[in-house]
Formats: C-alpha cells, sequence, structure tokens
C-alpha cells in the first residue's frame, strides 16, 4: 500500500476484527481487490499474535495517524476554498481542487512558481505498488491524472495534455506569486482547449 491513511486503516482492522471475518473478505471496503488478495495471502500463513501491550500502541499510533491524515484532509479542504483569493489564474486553469493541491505539494504559490514546467508535471504523483502491473499505469502524470479533462483523453493524448497544462500551470503561478493579470488562466485554458 503506498498510501499512509490506507495502511493505518489496514493495521486497525486487522487488530480490531475477528480473524475469521477477515480472512473471509467482508472487512477492508478501503482496499482494491489486489489488495485484499494480498493482504489475505498474509493472514492466511502462520503469524504470532501481538502482546495486549504492543496492540494498545499500536492501535493508539494508528488512530493518531488517521486523526492527522483526517485534519490534512479538513485543511485541504479550507485551502480549496480560499483558493480565489490566493492564485485566481491558477484556479481558472485548473480548478480550484487541483490548484489547491498543487501549491500544497509545491509548498507555497512562490514555490510553485519557481518549479520548471516539467517538475509541475509528476508533482505529487506516486509510484505504482502493483507487481507487474506497472506498464498499465503513468507515472509521469502526478496531480494532472486525476484531472477529468485528462482522464476523459484518448490515452495517446494523456501525456501531451499534462505537458500543456503544467507549462500553463507555470505560466499561472509565476502570475499569481506576483500578483499580476488577472483572467490569465481563462485565457490559457481557451488557448489549451484549441490546440487540444
Amino acid at each position: 500500500m503506498t498510501q499512509p491513511a490506507l495502511y493505518c486503516k489496514a493495521v486497525r482492522e486487522i487488530e480490531q476484527g475477528e480473524l475469521g471475518t477477515i480472512r473471509a473478505g467482508a472487512a477492508f471496503a478501503h482496499l482494491s481487490n489486489h489488495q485484499k488478495m494480498s493482504l489475505q495471502i498474509a493472514l492466511s500463513s502462520i503469524h504470532e499474535k501481538l502482546s495486549s501491550e504492543e496492540t494498545t500502541g499500536l492501535l493508539e499510533k494508528t488512530n493518531t495517524a488517521v486523526l492527522l491524515f483526517e485534519h490534512h484532509n479538513l485543511l485541504m479542504m479550507y485551502l480549496e476554498s480560499c483558493m480565489q483569493l490566493v492564485a485566481p489564474n491558477l484556479c481558472e486553469l485548473v480548478g480550484s481542487l487541483t490548484a489547491s493541491r498543487l501549491i500544497s505539494a509545491a509548498g507555497g504559490i512562490k514555490e510553485l512558481a519557481a518549479i520548471p514546467a516539467c517538475n509541475i508535471q509528476v508533482l505529487g504523483g506516486q509510484r505504482s505498488a502493483q507487481v507487474g502491473f506497472s506498464q498499465l499505469e503513468r507515472n509521469h502524470t502526478g496531480l494532472f491524472s486525476q484531472m477529468e479533462m485528462v482522464r476523459d483523453a484518448p490515452r495517446d493524448y494523456q501525456m501531451q495534455l499534462v505537458r500543456m497544462f503544467a507549462c500553463s500551470t507555470a505560466k499561472c503561478a509565476r502570475a499569481d506569486s506576483l500578483r499580476s493579470s488577472k483572467g490569465l488562466g481563462a485565457k490559457l485554458r481557451e488557448e489549451l482547449y484549441e490546440r487540444y
């Protein structure tokens, strides 16, 4: 599992759940089928049960981690609601959700403005953890792969679209960090649609 929140939830469900229901696959609604199968194989092997002290410590830590992830999500929602004030051009180009994630991943609007377009393209991307399936997933798309326009595009044009968004994002981030030229995002988005 590449996402720490999913890992913590899985650990919590293993420790709190009945072993029979875990093996039956009733739990773990948040995992993919591949992850469920791997987990069931691991659980079917002989393993040692943790002591009650270790279990208590583990559950405290996983509960704290899950709580931190929930607070992170709340902060991201707040940041998303304030995006029109922070980065109006970037919001016009990619939408407030993607803009907030890009700014968060970069560390701020000034930091995002300093990043070259080739690096913005992969910002926020995660490597695939599925062994043997690495050819099916593109690793160089980052946060842009979650955008509806990129997902709906034909597979052959997705990378080109991501590159165009990354280049335009760099321009908008620089304009927003300097607090200049409102309307640049809408203009770049129209140009991007025409080129696409």
